[in-house]
C-alpha cells in the first residue's frame, strides 16, 4: 500500500539491528510531595473520574466520530471532487469490521490519540497479498508495549507487542495504520497522560481531597473536652461512638447527647477558607488548557463568545483541526495506492456539521449571500432548509454597482448602462446604451414613412 513497502521487505539481515527504545503506555508516574500524596501510574480509568477531564474527553471525541471521512480527487482544474460509494469510506463510517462501527472507531482513536499520542490499527486485507482491505481492527494503546530498533543510526522500525489477557501478540508496526500527536520518531507519540501527568496528579489530589471533606462534612467538625484523664483505649471507643452516632448525612441535624464530664466545640472550617471553590475552578480551567478545548464548552461561567458560530469555529480550528489532519494524514499514507496518491486523491473529515449556527446567523449569512449575488433565491431556500414548490421562478439578486461623479462637470456616469446625469439639475446628459439603440430605432420608423409618402404623391 505504500511506497516503502519493498524497502521494508529488503530489509538488510546482515546488519542486525539494536533495540534503541521500549515504549509503554499503561501509566505514568507523577509525585506531589508539597500535598504529601503520591501519584503513581497515574491511569486512563483515574483521570476520567474527573469530570473536567470525563467532560473534555468526550466533547472532543464524539465530535470526531460524527465527522463524516470523504474521499476527494482533483479534477482537471484543480478543485475536488467526492469519490462515492469507495468501500474504505465505507469502513471508516459505517462498519471497521464485523463488530465496530465506524462512530466507534473513530471514537476510539480519537481518545488515544489524545490520551497516549498514539493510535495502532490492525489492517486486515483480503489476502496476503491483496490490497483489499476487510476490516480495520483498532488495538488498546493502553495494554501496547513498542520496541524501537535502530539500523545504521538512522533507519528506525518496531515491533508492537499487545498484552491481552489471553496471551501476548506480536506485530510489525509497518502493517498497522499508526496515528500520532507530538512524534519524534514516527512510531510513537505523546499523549496528555505524559507530558500533563503532574497536572493531573493534582486534579486527582484534589478531587479526593474534597471528597473527603463533604464525606465528613455532615458531621460537626469539632473538639470534645473532658476533665477526667481518659486511656487510649477509651479515647478510641469515644471517637467511634461520636463518629457512629453523628457522622454522615442521614445524621445530619441531630442533636448532640454528651455523657457527664464532657464537653462540645464546634471548629467550624469555611470551603471558601480553604479555596476549594477556587482552586477547582483553576483545575477546570487548567484541564481545558491541556485539551486546547474553549473553557466555556466544560464551564460556562467562562463563555468567551456571544456567537455559537464563532465559538464552534473556534473549536474547530485549534481543537479538532490537529487531530483531524493527524488522522487524514494517516489515511492517506497507509490507505491509499501509490496510483492513488500520484493521482491527487486523499482522505478528508467534511467538518460542515460543526459550522452549523444558530437560525438568526444562518438566516443573516444567506441572506447576505443573496443581496451579494452568490446565491439565487431557490439555493436559499433549500440552504434554510424551506420547501420549494414545483415550478418556482428562480432569480439572482443583481445591483446595478458604484457610479462615477465628476465633481467638475457636476456629471453622473453610470459604467452599467452608459448613462450620464447631471447632478445638479437630474438631467439626462447622454441615454445608456440600450436607451440610445431603441431611440435610433424609433427616430428612422417616422422617417422612412415619410419617405414612403413623398413617392407616393410623386
Amino acid at each position: 500500500m505504500s511506497i516503502f513497502d519493498s524497502f521494508r521487505r529488503k530489509r538488510k539481515q546482515n546488519n542486525e539491528p539494536t533495540v534503541t527504545e521500549s515504549y509503554s503506555f499503561n501509566g505514568q508516574s507523577a509525585t506531589l510531595t508539597g500535598w504529601g500524596i503520591e501519584q503513581k501510574n497515574i491511569t486512563e480509568e483515574q483521570i476520567l473520574e474527573i469530570p473536567a477531564v470525563q467532560s473534555s474527553l468526550e466533547l472532543i471525541t464524539s465530535s470526531i466520530a460524527q465527522l463524516p471521512i470523504k474521499l476527494y480527487k482533483r479534477n482537471s482544474v484543480g478543485d475536488y471532487e467526492e469519490i462515492v460509494d469507495d468501500y474504505r469510506t465505507e469502513l471508516l463510517n459505517r462498519e471497521a469490521n464485523e463488530n465496530i462501527t465506524g462512530y466507534d472507531f473513530k471514537k476510539k482513536i480519537a481518545k488515544d490519540i489524545l490520551l497516549y499520542g498514539t493510535s495502532k490499527t490492525k489492517i486486515e486485507h483480503k489476502t496476503a497479498r491483496s490490497n483489499q482491505i476487510t476490516g480495520l481492527y483498532p488495538l488498546d494503546t493502553k495494554d501496547l508495549m513498542i520496541e524501537v530498533y535502530l539500523m545504521e543510526g538512522y533507519k528506525r522500525f518496531a515491533k508492537v507487542n499487545l498484552m491481552s489477557k489471553v496471551g501476548t501478540y506480536t506485530f510489525d508496526n509497518d502493517d498497522l495504520l499508526s496515528i500520532l500527536k507530538m512524534t519524534d520518531n514516527g512510531i510513537t507519540g505523546t499523549g496528555i497522560l505524559q507530558q500533563n501527568a503532574k497536572l493531573l496528579a493534582l486534579a486527582l489530589a484534589q478531587d479526593n481531597y474534597q471528597t473527603q471533606i463533604l464525606n465528613n462534612g455532615a458531621m460537626p467538625i469539632s473538639v470534645l473536652e473532658s476533665d477526667a484523664h481518659l486511656g487510649n483505649d477509651q479515647l478510641t471507643r469515644l471517637a467511634e461512638s461520636f463518629k457512629a452516632l453523628y457522622s454522615g448525612t442521614v445524621n445530619a441535624g441531630k442533636t448532640i447527647l454528651l455523657e457527664a464530664g464532657l464537653k462540645f466545640k464546634q471548629a467550624s472550617i469555611d470551603p471558601d477558607k480553604l479555596q476549594i471553590t477556587e482552586g477547582k475552578k483553576v483545575v477546570v480551567s487548567d484541564i481545558a488548557r491541556i485539551f486546547n478545548l474553549p473553557e466555556s464548552m466544560i464551564n460556562s461561567s467562562a463563555n468567551k463568545y456571544n456567537s455559537n458560530e464563532q465559538n464552534n469555529l473556534y473549536f474547530l480550528q485549534y481543537t479538532l483541526s490537529p487531530i483531524m489532519v493527524a488522522i487524514e494524514s494517516s489515511l492517506n499514507k497507509s490507505l491509499l495506492l501509490e496510483t492513488e496518491k500520484e493521482g491527487d486523491v486523499e482522505f478528508r473529515f467534511d467538518p460542515s456539521a460543526l459550522l452549523k449556527a444558530t437560525t438568526k446567523e444562518q438566516t443573516d449569512s444567506v441572506n447576505s449571500r443573496v443581496k451579494s449575488g452568490l446565491l439565487s433565491n431557490v439555493q436559499a431556500m433549500r440552504a434554510l432548509n424551506i420547501p420549494v414548490e414545483d415550478g418556482a421562478q428562480e432569480f439572482y439578486q443583481f445591483t446595478t454597482g458604484q457610479v462615477l461623479f465628476d465633481p467638475e462637470k457636476h456629471t453622473i456616469l453610470n459604467p452599467n448602462t452608459g448613462m450620464t446625469l447631471d447632478s445638479l439639475t437630474g438631467e439626462i446628459l447622454q441615454e445608456g446604451i440600450k436607451n440610445t439603440k431603441s431611440k435610433t430605432t424609433n427616430e428612422s420608423e417616422p422617417q422612412e414613412k415619410e419617405s414612403s409618402e413623398v413617392v407616393d404623391n410623386e
